[in-house]
């Protein structure tokens, strides 16, 4: 007489036994779902999917969970773009994008190692390139940013003639310091109100390179709008105060100064953080390419020098394509991408 199995007795039939049976139903054939598992390719003798100690099911099959963003196969989350593509939003300020050396990603994950030589070590630029993206941009509207370059030179008038800018002028020209009147509080005063305005002013030119660098055509009303205003004055004020001193220290510091600092307008309109995070941004996305920063400007001096040379008028031209070549380096070392 066979044994049988325990559990199991001669008289109970057969499906009465598969139930209480210890060991188990035999595994499926090849092809076949385990039964109440419609579609799921499970191993046998492991969990239904969804139940505790399963295993997940492989990507593509029914309750799997797509791979992260960035991995094989992975799906990226519906309405967002990748950083770096048009209509994409920036990383949170103070991380590299996802991709670069040190990034986060924006959908989870562990960042990546950071860069040896700091900063965002976005993606190197050539100056030729900034300076042709720049005049491609003026070229395709320039009507806006002549406008807008007349414009300020009418306000420089008027505040001028308000001030008496241009009679001091006149009499530091012919010598007679007799004729200069004396600089009193009022005349610190409108010095720092000049000062200030000179802020305002790069931070209306500033506006419009970066609407160019995204795709848009800024129109005269685009550039008067900026915000984070005070902590543009702020950081721009730290940024003339430090430069200064640095000139006095045999100029080298303060031209290093300049150097470290000329992301700070980019940075406090284009990612509103305060006037000290701007300073610090400045810094790091220099540090890591300041050859290439230097090179830029002093391109762009030059190209100021022969605008200048063509009795003025060539700065019409030749100051519009400075702040967008440099608001292009911004782009470009920061990641994002100029449209």
């Amino acid at each position: 007489m066979s044994e049988q199995p325990p559990g199991r007795t001669p008289d109970q039939p057969d499906d009465e036994n598969a139930e209480n049976d210890p060991y188990g139903t035999p595994p499926p054939s090849p092809g076949e779902q385990p039964y109440g598992q419609p579609d799921n390719q499970q191993p046998y003798g492991q969990p239904p999917y969804g139940q505790p100690g399963a295993q997940p099911p492989p990507y593509g099959q029914p309750g799997a969970q797509p791979p992260p963003y960035g991995q094989p196969g992975g799906q990226q989350p519906y309405g967002q773009q990748p950083y770096g593509q048009p209509g994409a939003q920036p990383p949170p300020y103070g991380q590299p994008p996802y991709g670069q050396p040190g990034g986060q990603s924006p959908y989870g994950g562990m960042p990546m190692a950071p860069s040896p030589v700091g900063g965002y070590a976005g993606p190197p630029f050539r100056v030729g390139d900034a300076i042709g993206y720049a005049w491609q941009k003026f070229t395709s509207n320039w009507s806006s940013w002549v406008l807008m370059g007349l414009v300020l030179l009418a306000v420089n008038v008027v505040f001028s003639l308000a001030t008496g800018g241009f009679q001091q002028f006149q009499d530091a020209l012919s010598g007679d310091a007799s004729a200069m009147p004396s600089v009193g509080v009022g005349g610190y005063l409108v010095q720092v109100l000049g000062v200030v305005v000179s802020y305002v002013v790069t931070a209306f030119y500033t506006r419009g390179a970066l609407d160019e660098t995204r795709g848009a055509k800024p129109r005269l009303g685009d550039f008067f709008r900026i915000t984070n205003v005070g902590n543009v004055i702020l950081a721009a004020f730290l940024v003339g105060v430090a430069t200064g001193v640095g000139i006095l220290l045999c100029v080298i510091p303060g031209l290093i100064v300049a150097v470290l600092t000329v992301f700070v307008y980019q940075l406090t309109l284009d990612r509103e953080v305060n006037a000290i995070d701007a300073i610090k941004g400045s810094f790091d996305l220099v540090k890591g390419n300041v050859g290439t920063v230097v090179l830029l400007m002093l391109a762009l001096v030059g190209i100021n020098l022969v605008g200048a040379l063509l009795c003025g008028v060539g700065l019409l031209v030749t100051i519009p394509m400075s702040y967008i070549a440099t608001t292009y380096a911004y782009r470009m070392l920061s990641g994002q991408h100029a449209a």
